[in-house]
């Protein structure tokens, strides 16, 4: 990032080199972990993958069990841990940035990027975390505009490419293509919302939040469509592929939801645990610290107060045109 473009922003001396410091950590080409020099053991693989502040809630006594023999499988096989982060695959459409990826997804590599190189140094065969979605359907699902989804992933693995290293990659894997593609799929489904449970009440809350009216972008979906919305996603989420590759092969899986089976909590960035695809990234400057924290907001693309929009250069400049400014939050100035 220029130096030129540093001096035109209207921030404190500290606050602007505490920015250009903050934005080259998050951007530049990242190193590759330093390579062990012996066998981690599965008791020292779980002490750091259970960590704070990554983890956020108790590991319970069954996701730790199942954690365990992974780890064992991976370090007998010489093979990388892995991971597995079901998410949306989608940008939320009420976000500003809608449908690219903006600085919430920046700033959740980078979190997860800190997560996985501590494992990394311990194990010389490498990290691999995988991002699971399901593609293609989510203008049945959702009402997304056709299109909307292709260009999400389209950025967001031009996003993880940029992030990974040869013994820390990241990749994303869509489950459509163990059903056919998307027409294959969404026949599947249609056939299977005949026999869906009813919805939850945290379903209908989830569709609402997430569902595209039709007409108006930003008015009201109606409840029968809300209760559609609510009862498509549903036999989406229980797609066997999906629980297959998540839970149940070699991954251990990450999850932004407390309490989930066989799961590790974790947060999205230093200060959030909300999901990154439906959120908006900004910075929050801490009076405490003299420094930028990454922070998420969920509602409506803003954080709920004013906040200064400055544009920003640096190296992932192309992924996304999201990325081409970034929102300052200053109200912790005296703080």
């Amino acid at each position: 990032m220029g130096a030129d473009m540093a001096q035109d922003w209207p921030l404190a001396p500290e606050q602007a080199t505490a920015l250009t410091r903050l934005l080259h950590r998050v951007t530049a080409p990242p190193d590759d972990p330093a390579m062990p020099d012996r066998v981690a053991t599965v008791e020292a693989l779980a002490g750091v993958i259970c960590a704070r502040p990554w983890r956020r809630t108790a590991v319970d006594a069954d996701t730790a069990a199942d954690m365990a023999r992974k780890l064992r499988d991976a370090i007998q096989a010489e093979r990388p841990v892995e991971f597995a982060v079901p998410f949306g695959g989608y940008k939320g459409w009420r976000q500003d940035s809608f449908p690219h990826p903006d600085w919430a997804e920046l700033f959740w590599t980078d979190y997860l990027r800190g997560f996985a190189a501590r494992i990394a140094a311990l194990h010389a065969p490498g990290v691999v975390i995988s991002f699971s979605y399901t593609g293609g359907v989510l203008d049945w699902v959702n009402n997304l505009p056709k299109g909307a989804q292709q260009t999400y992933i389209a950025g967001f693995e031009r996003l993880l490419a940029a992030r990974s290293t040869p013994r820390l990659q990241m990749r994303c894997e869509d489950h459509a293509r163990e059903y056919g593609g998307r027409d294959a799929l969404l026949a599947l489904l249609a056939d299977r919302l005949h026999s869906a449970p009813p919805v939850t009440e945290a379903d209908l809350r989830s569709a609402a939040r997430n569902l595209r009216p039709m007409g108006l972008a930003d008015g009201p979906a109606d409840v029968a469509a809300t209760a559609e919305a609510a009862r498509r996603c549903a036999v989406m989420m229980s797609l066997e592929a999906r629980r297959a590759f998540n839970k149940f092969g070699p991954r251990i899986q990450l999850t932004h939801i407390r309490g989930a089976s066989l799961s590790l909590h974790l947060g999205s960035c230093r200060t959030a645990v909300a999901q990154p695809w439906v959120s908006t990234g900004y910075l929050r400057w801490s009076g405490e610290r003299r420094d930028w924290l990454e922070a998420l907001a969920t509602a409506g693309g803003g954080a709920g107060r004013a906040l200064l929009r400055v544009p920003v250069r640096h190296a992932l400049q192309g992924v996304s045109p999201a990325l081409d400014a970034i929102a300052l939050d200053l109200s912790g100035c005296g703080t």
